[in-house]
């Protein structure tokens, strides 16, 4: 219901380029934080590390290159970029805060 909520915001505030170039920065992020995760679980998986950091890399390049083209075209996608995820952040605090739950390391 929070993803709706803010789908439907974003939706009054931008055109439909605003919402696909938030979209897909979006998806940046997390490919960013799954390839970062992988690097940690390189051992359990026996992945080759190249293929990873080579992923890893092309991602961090490609957010780069939208978040420059998004602050020369549109600083309010931007924005609302960085206030959904400060918004994140924070419910997840919250969140974690209200019941208790904290995150524990992998046992090895």
């Amino acid at each position: 219901m929070i993803t709706s909520g803010f789908v439907i915001l974003m939706a009054n505030f931008l055109s439909l380029d605003g919402l696909g170039m938030l979209t897909s920065t979006s998806l940046l992020i997390i490919y960013v934080a799954v390839n970062t995760s992988h690097l940690h679980l390189l051992k359990e998986t026996g992945a080759k590390r190249w293929v990873i950091l080579a992923s890893l890399l092309s991602s961090l390049i490609f957010f780069g290159v939208l978040v420059y083209y998004e602050f020369v075209n549109s600083k309010l996608t931007l924005e609302l970029l960085l206030i959904t995820l400060l918004c994140c952040f924070c419910i997840e605090w919250a969140y974690r805060k209200l019941v208790g739950r904290s995150i524990k390391d992998r046992a090895e």
